[in-house]
C-alpha cells in the first residue's frame, strides 16, 4: 500500500510536467496561427483565420474548446486568457458575417451576440488583470494590447486599461515604430471623447504636450485643447 503510495506520488508530478509541455506547445502553435506579423521579405504571415471556410471554422473550434480546457490546468497564463479572448471575438465575427449572409439584421444588443460579447470580453478583462501582476511569467505585447483596445465593441475601461498600459510599454522602451507611443494616445484620446469624459481627455492631452515638448505637431495638441 506504502508502495503504490510512493509510486503515485512520483507520477502526479510526471503527469504534471507532461501536461504543462503539451500547454506550451499548444501555446506556441495558437499564437502562430494567430500572428499577423510578417515574416520574410514576402509579407506572408502565420495567420490562420483568414476566411470562413468550414477548415477555418472548424479549426477556431477546435482551438477555442482547446484553450478552455487548458484553463483547469493553466489558470495564472495571462497569455492563455489574451488567446480565448481573440478566438471568441473571430467566433462573435463569424456569428454577425453568418447573419449578413442570411440576409439578417445584425443587432449588438441581439441576446445570442451579447452572449459571444461578454464572454470573449471576459477572457480579455482576465488578460489585462493577470498582466498588473509585475511577476507574472509572460507580458501582453504591443499586438495583443492593440487587438483588446481598439475592437469597437469593448467597454471604455478595457479600451483605456490597454491603451496605456500599451503607451507604459513605449515609454520602458518597447517601441515597433517610432509613432507608436503617440498613437497609443491618440487611441486614448479618442475613447475619452467617445464617453465624453473631458477631464480624462484634457490630462492626456497635458501629458502628450509634457512628453512631446519639442514635436513638430505641438500645434495639433494645443488645437485638441481647444
Amino acid at each position: 500500500m506504502i508502495k503504490l503510495l510512493i509510486i503515485a506520488l512520483l507520477i502526479i508530478p510526471l503527469q504534471q510536467a507532461l501536461a504543462d509541455d503539451g500547454y506550451q506547445e499548444w501555446k506556441k502553435q495558437a499564437l502562430a496561427e494567430l500572428s499577423t506579423a510578417p515574416i520574410g521579405e514576402g509579407g506572408a504571415t502565420t495567420f490562420a483565420y483568414k476566411d470562413y471556410s468550414q477548415k477555418v471554422r472548424d479549426l477556431l473550434d477546435t482551438r477555442y474548446q482547446e484553450a478552455k480546457a487548458f484553463t483547469g490546468t493553466s489558470s495564472d497564463d495571462l497569455i492563455l486568457f489574451w488567446i480565448l479572448g481573440n478566438l471568441g471575438q473571430m467566433l462573435q465575427g463569424q456569428y454577425q458575417h453568418d447573419l449578413k449572409e442570411l440576409g439578417k439584421t445584425y443587432r449588438v444588443e441581439d441576446s445570442q451576440n451579447q452572449i459571444l460579447i461578454k464572454e470573449y470580453q471576459s477572457y480579455y478583462r482576465k488578460a489585462l488583470d493577470l498582466d498588473d501582476n509585475p511577476d507574472a511569467p509572460d507580458h501582453l505585447d504591443h499586438y495583443m494590447l492593440t487587438a483588446i483596445g481598439t475592437d469597437v465593441l469593448a467597454p471604455p475601461d478595457i479600451k483605456e486599461k490597454a491603451m496605456k498600459k500599451k503607451v507604459m510599454l513605449t515609454q520602458q522602451g518597447n517601441v515597433i515604430h517610432p509613432n507608436q507611443e503617440w498613437q497609443s494616445y491618440e487611441f486614448l484620446l479618442g475613447n475619452y471623447a467617445e464617453q465624453k469624459d473631458y477631464d480624462n481627455y484634457l490630462k492626456t492631452v497635458n501629458e502628450m504636450i509634457e512628453r512631446f515638448p519639442g514635436s513638430p505637431r505641438m500645434e495639433e495638441l494645443l488645437e485638441y485643447k481647444r
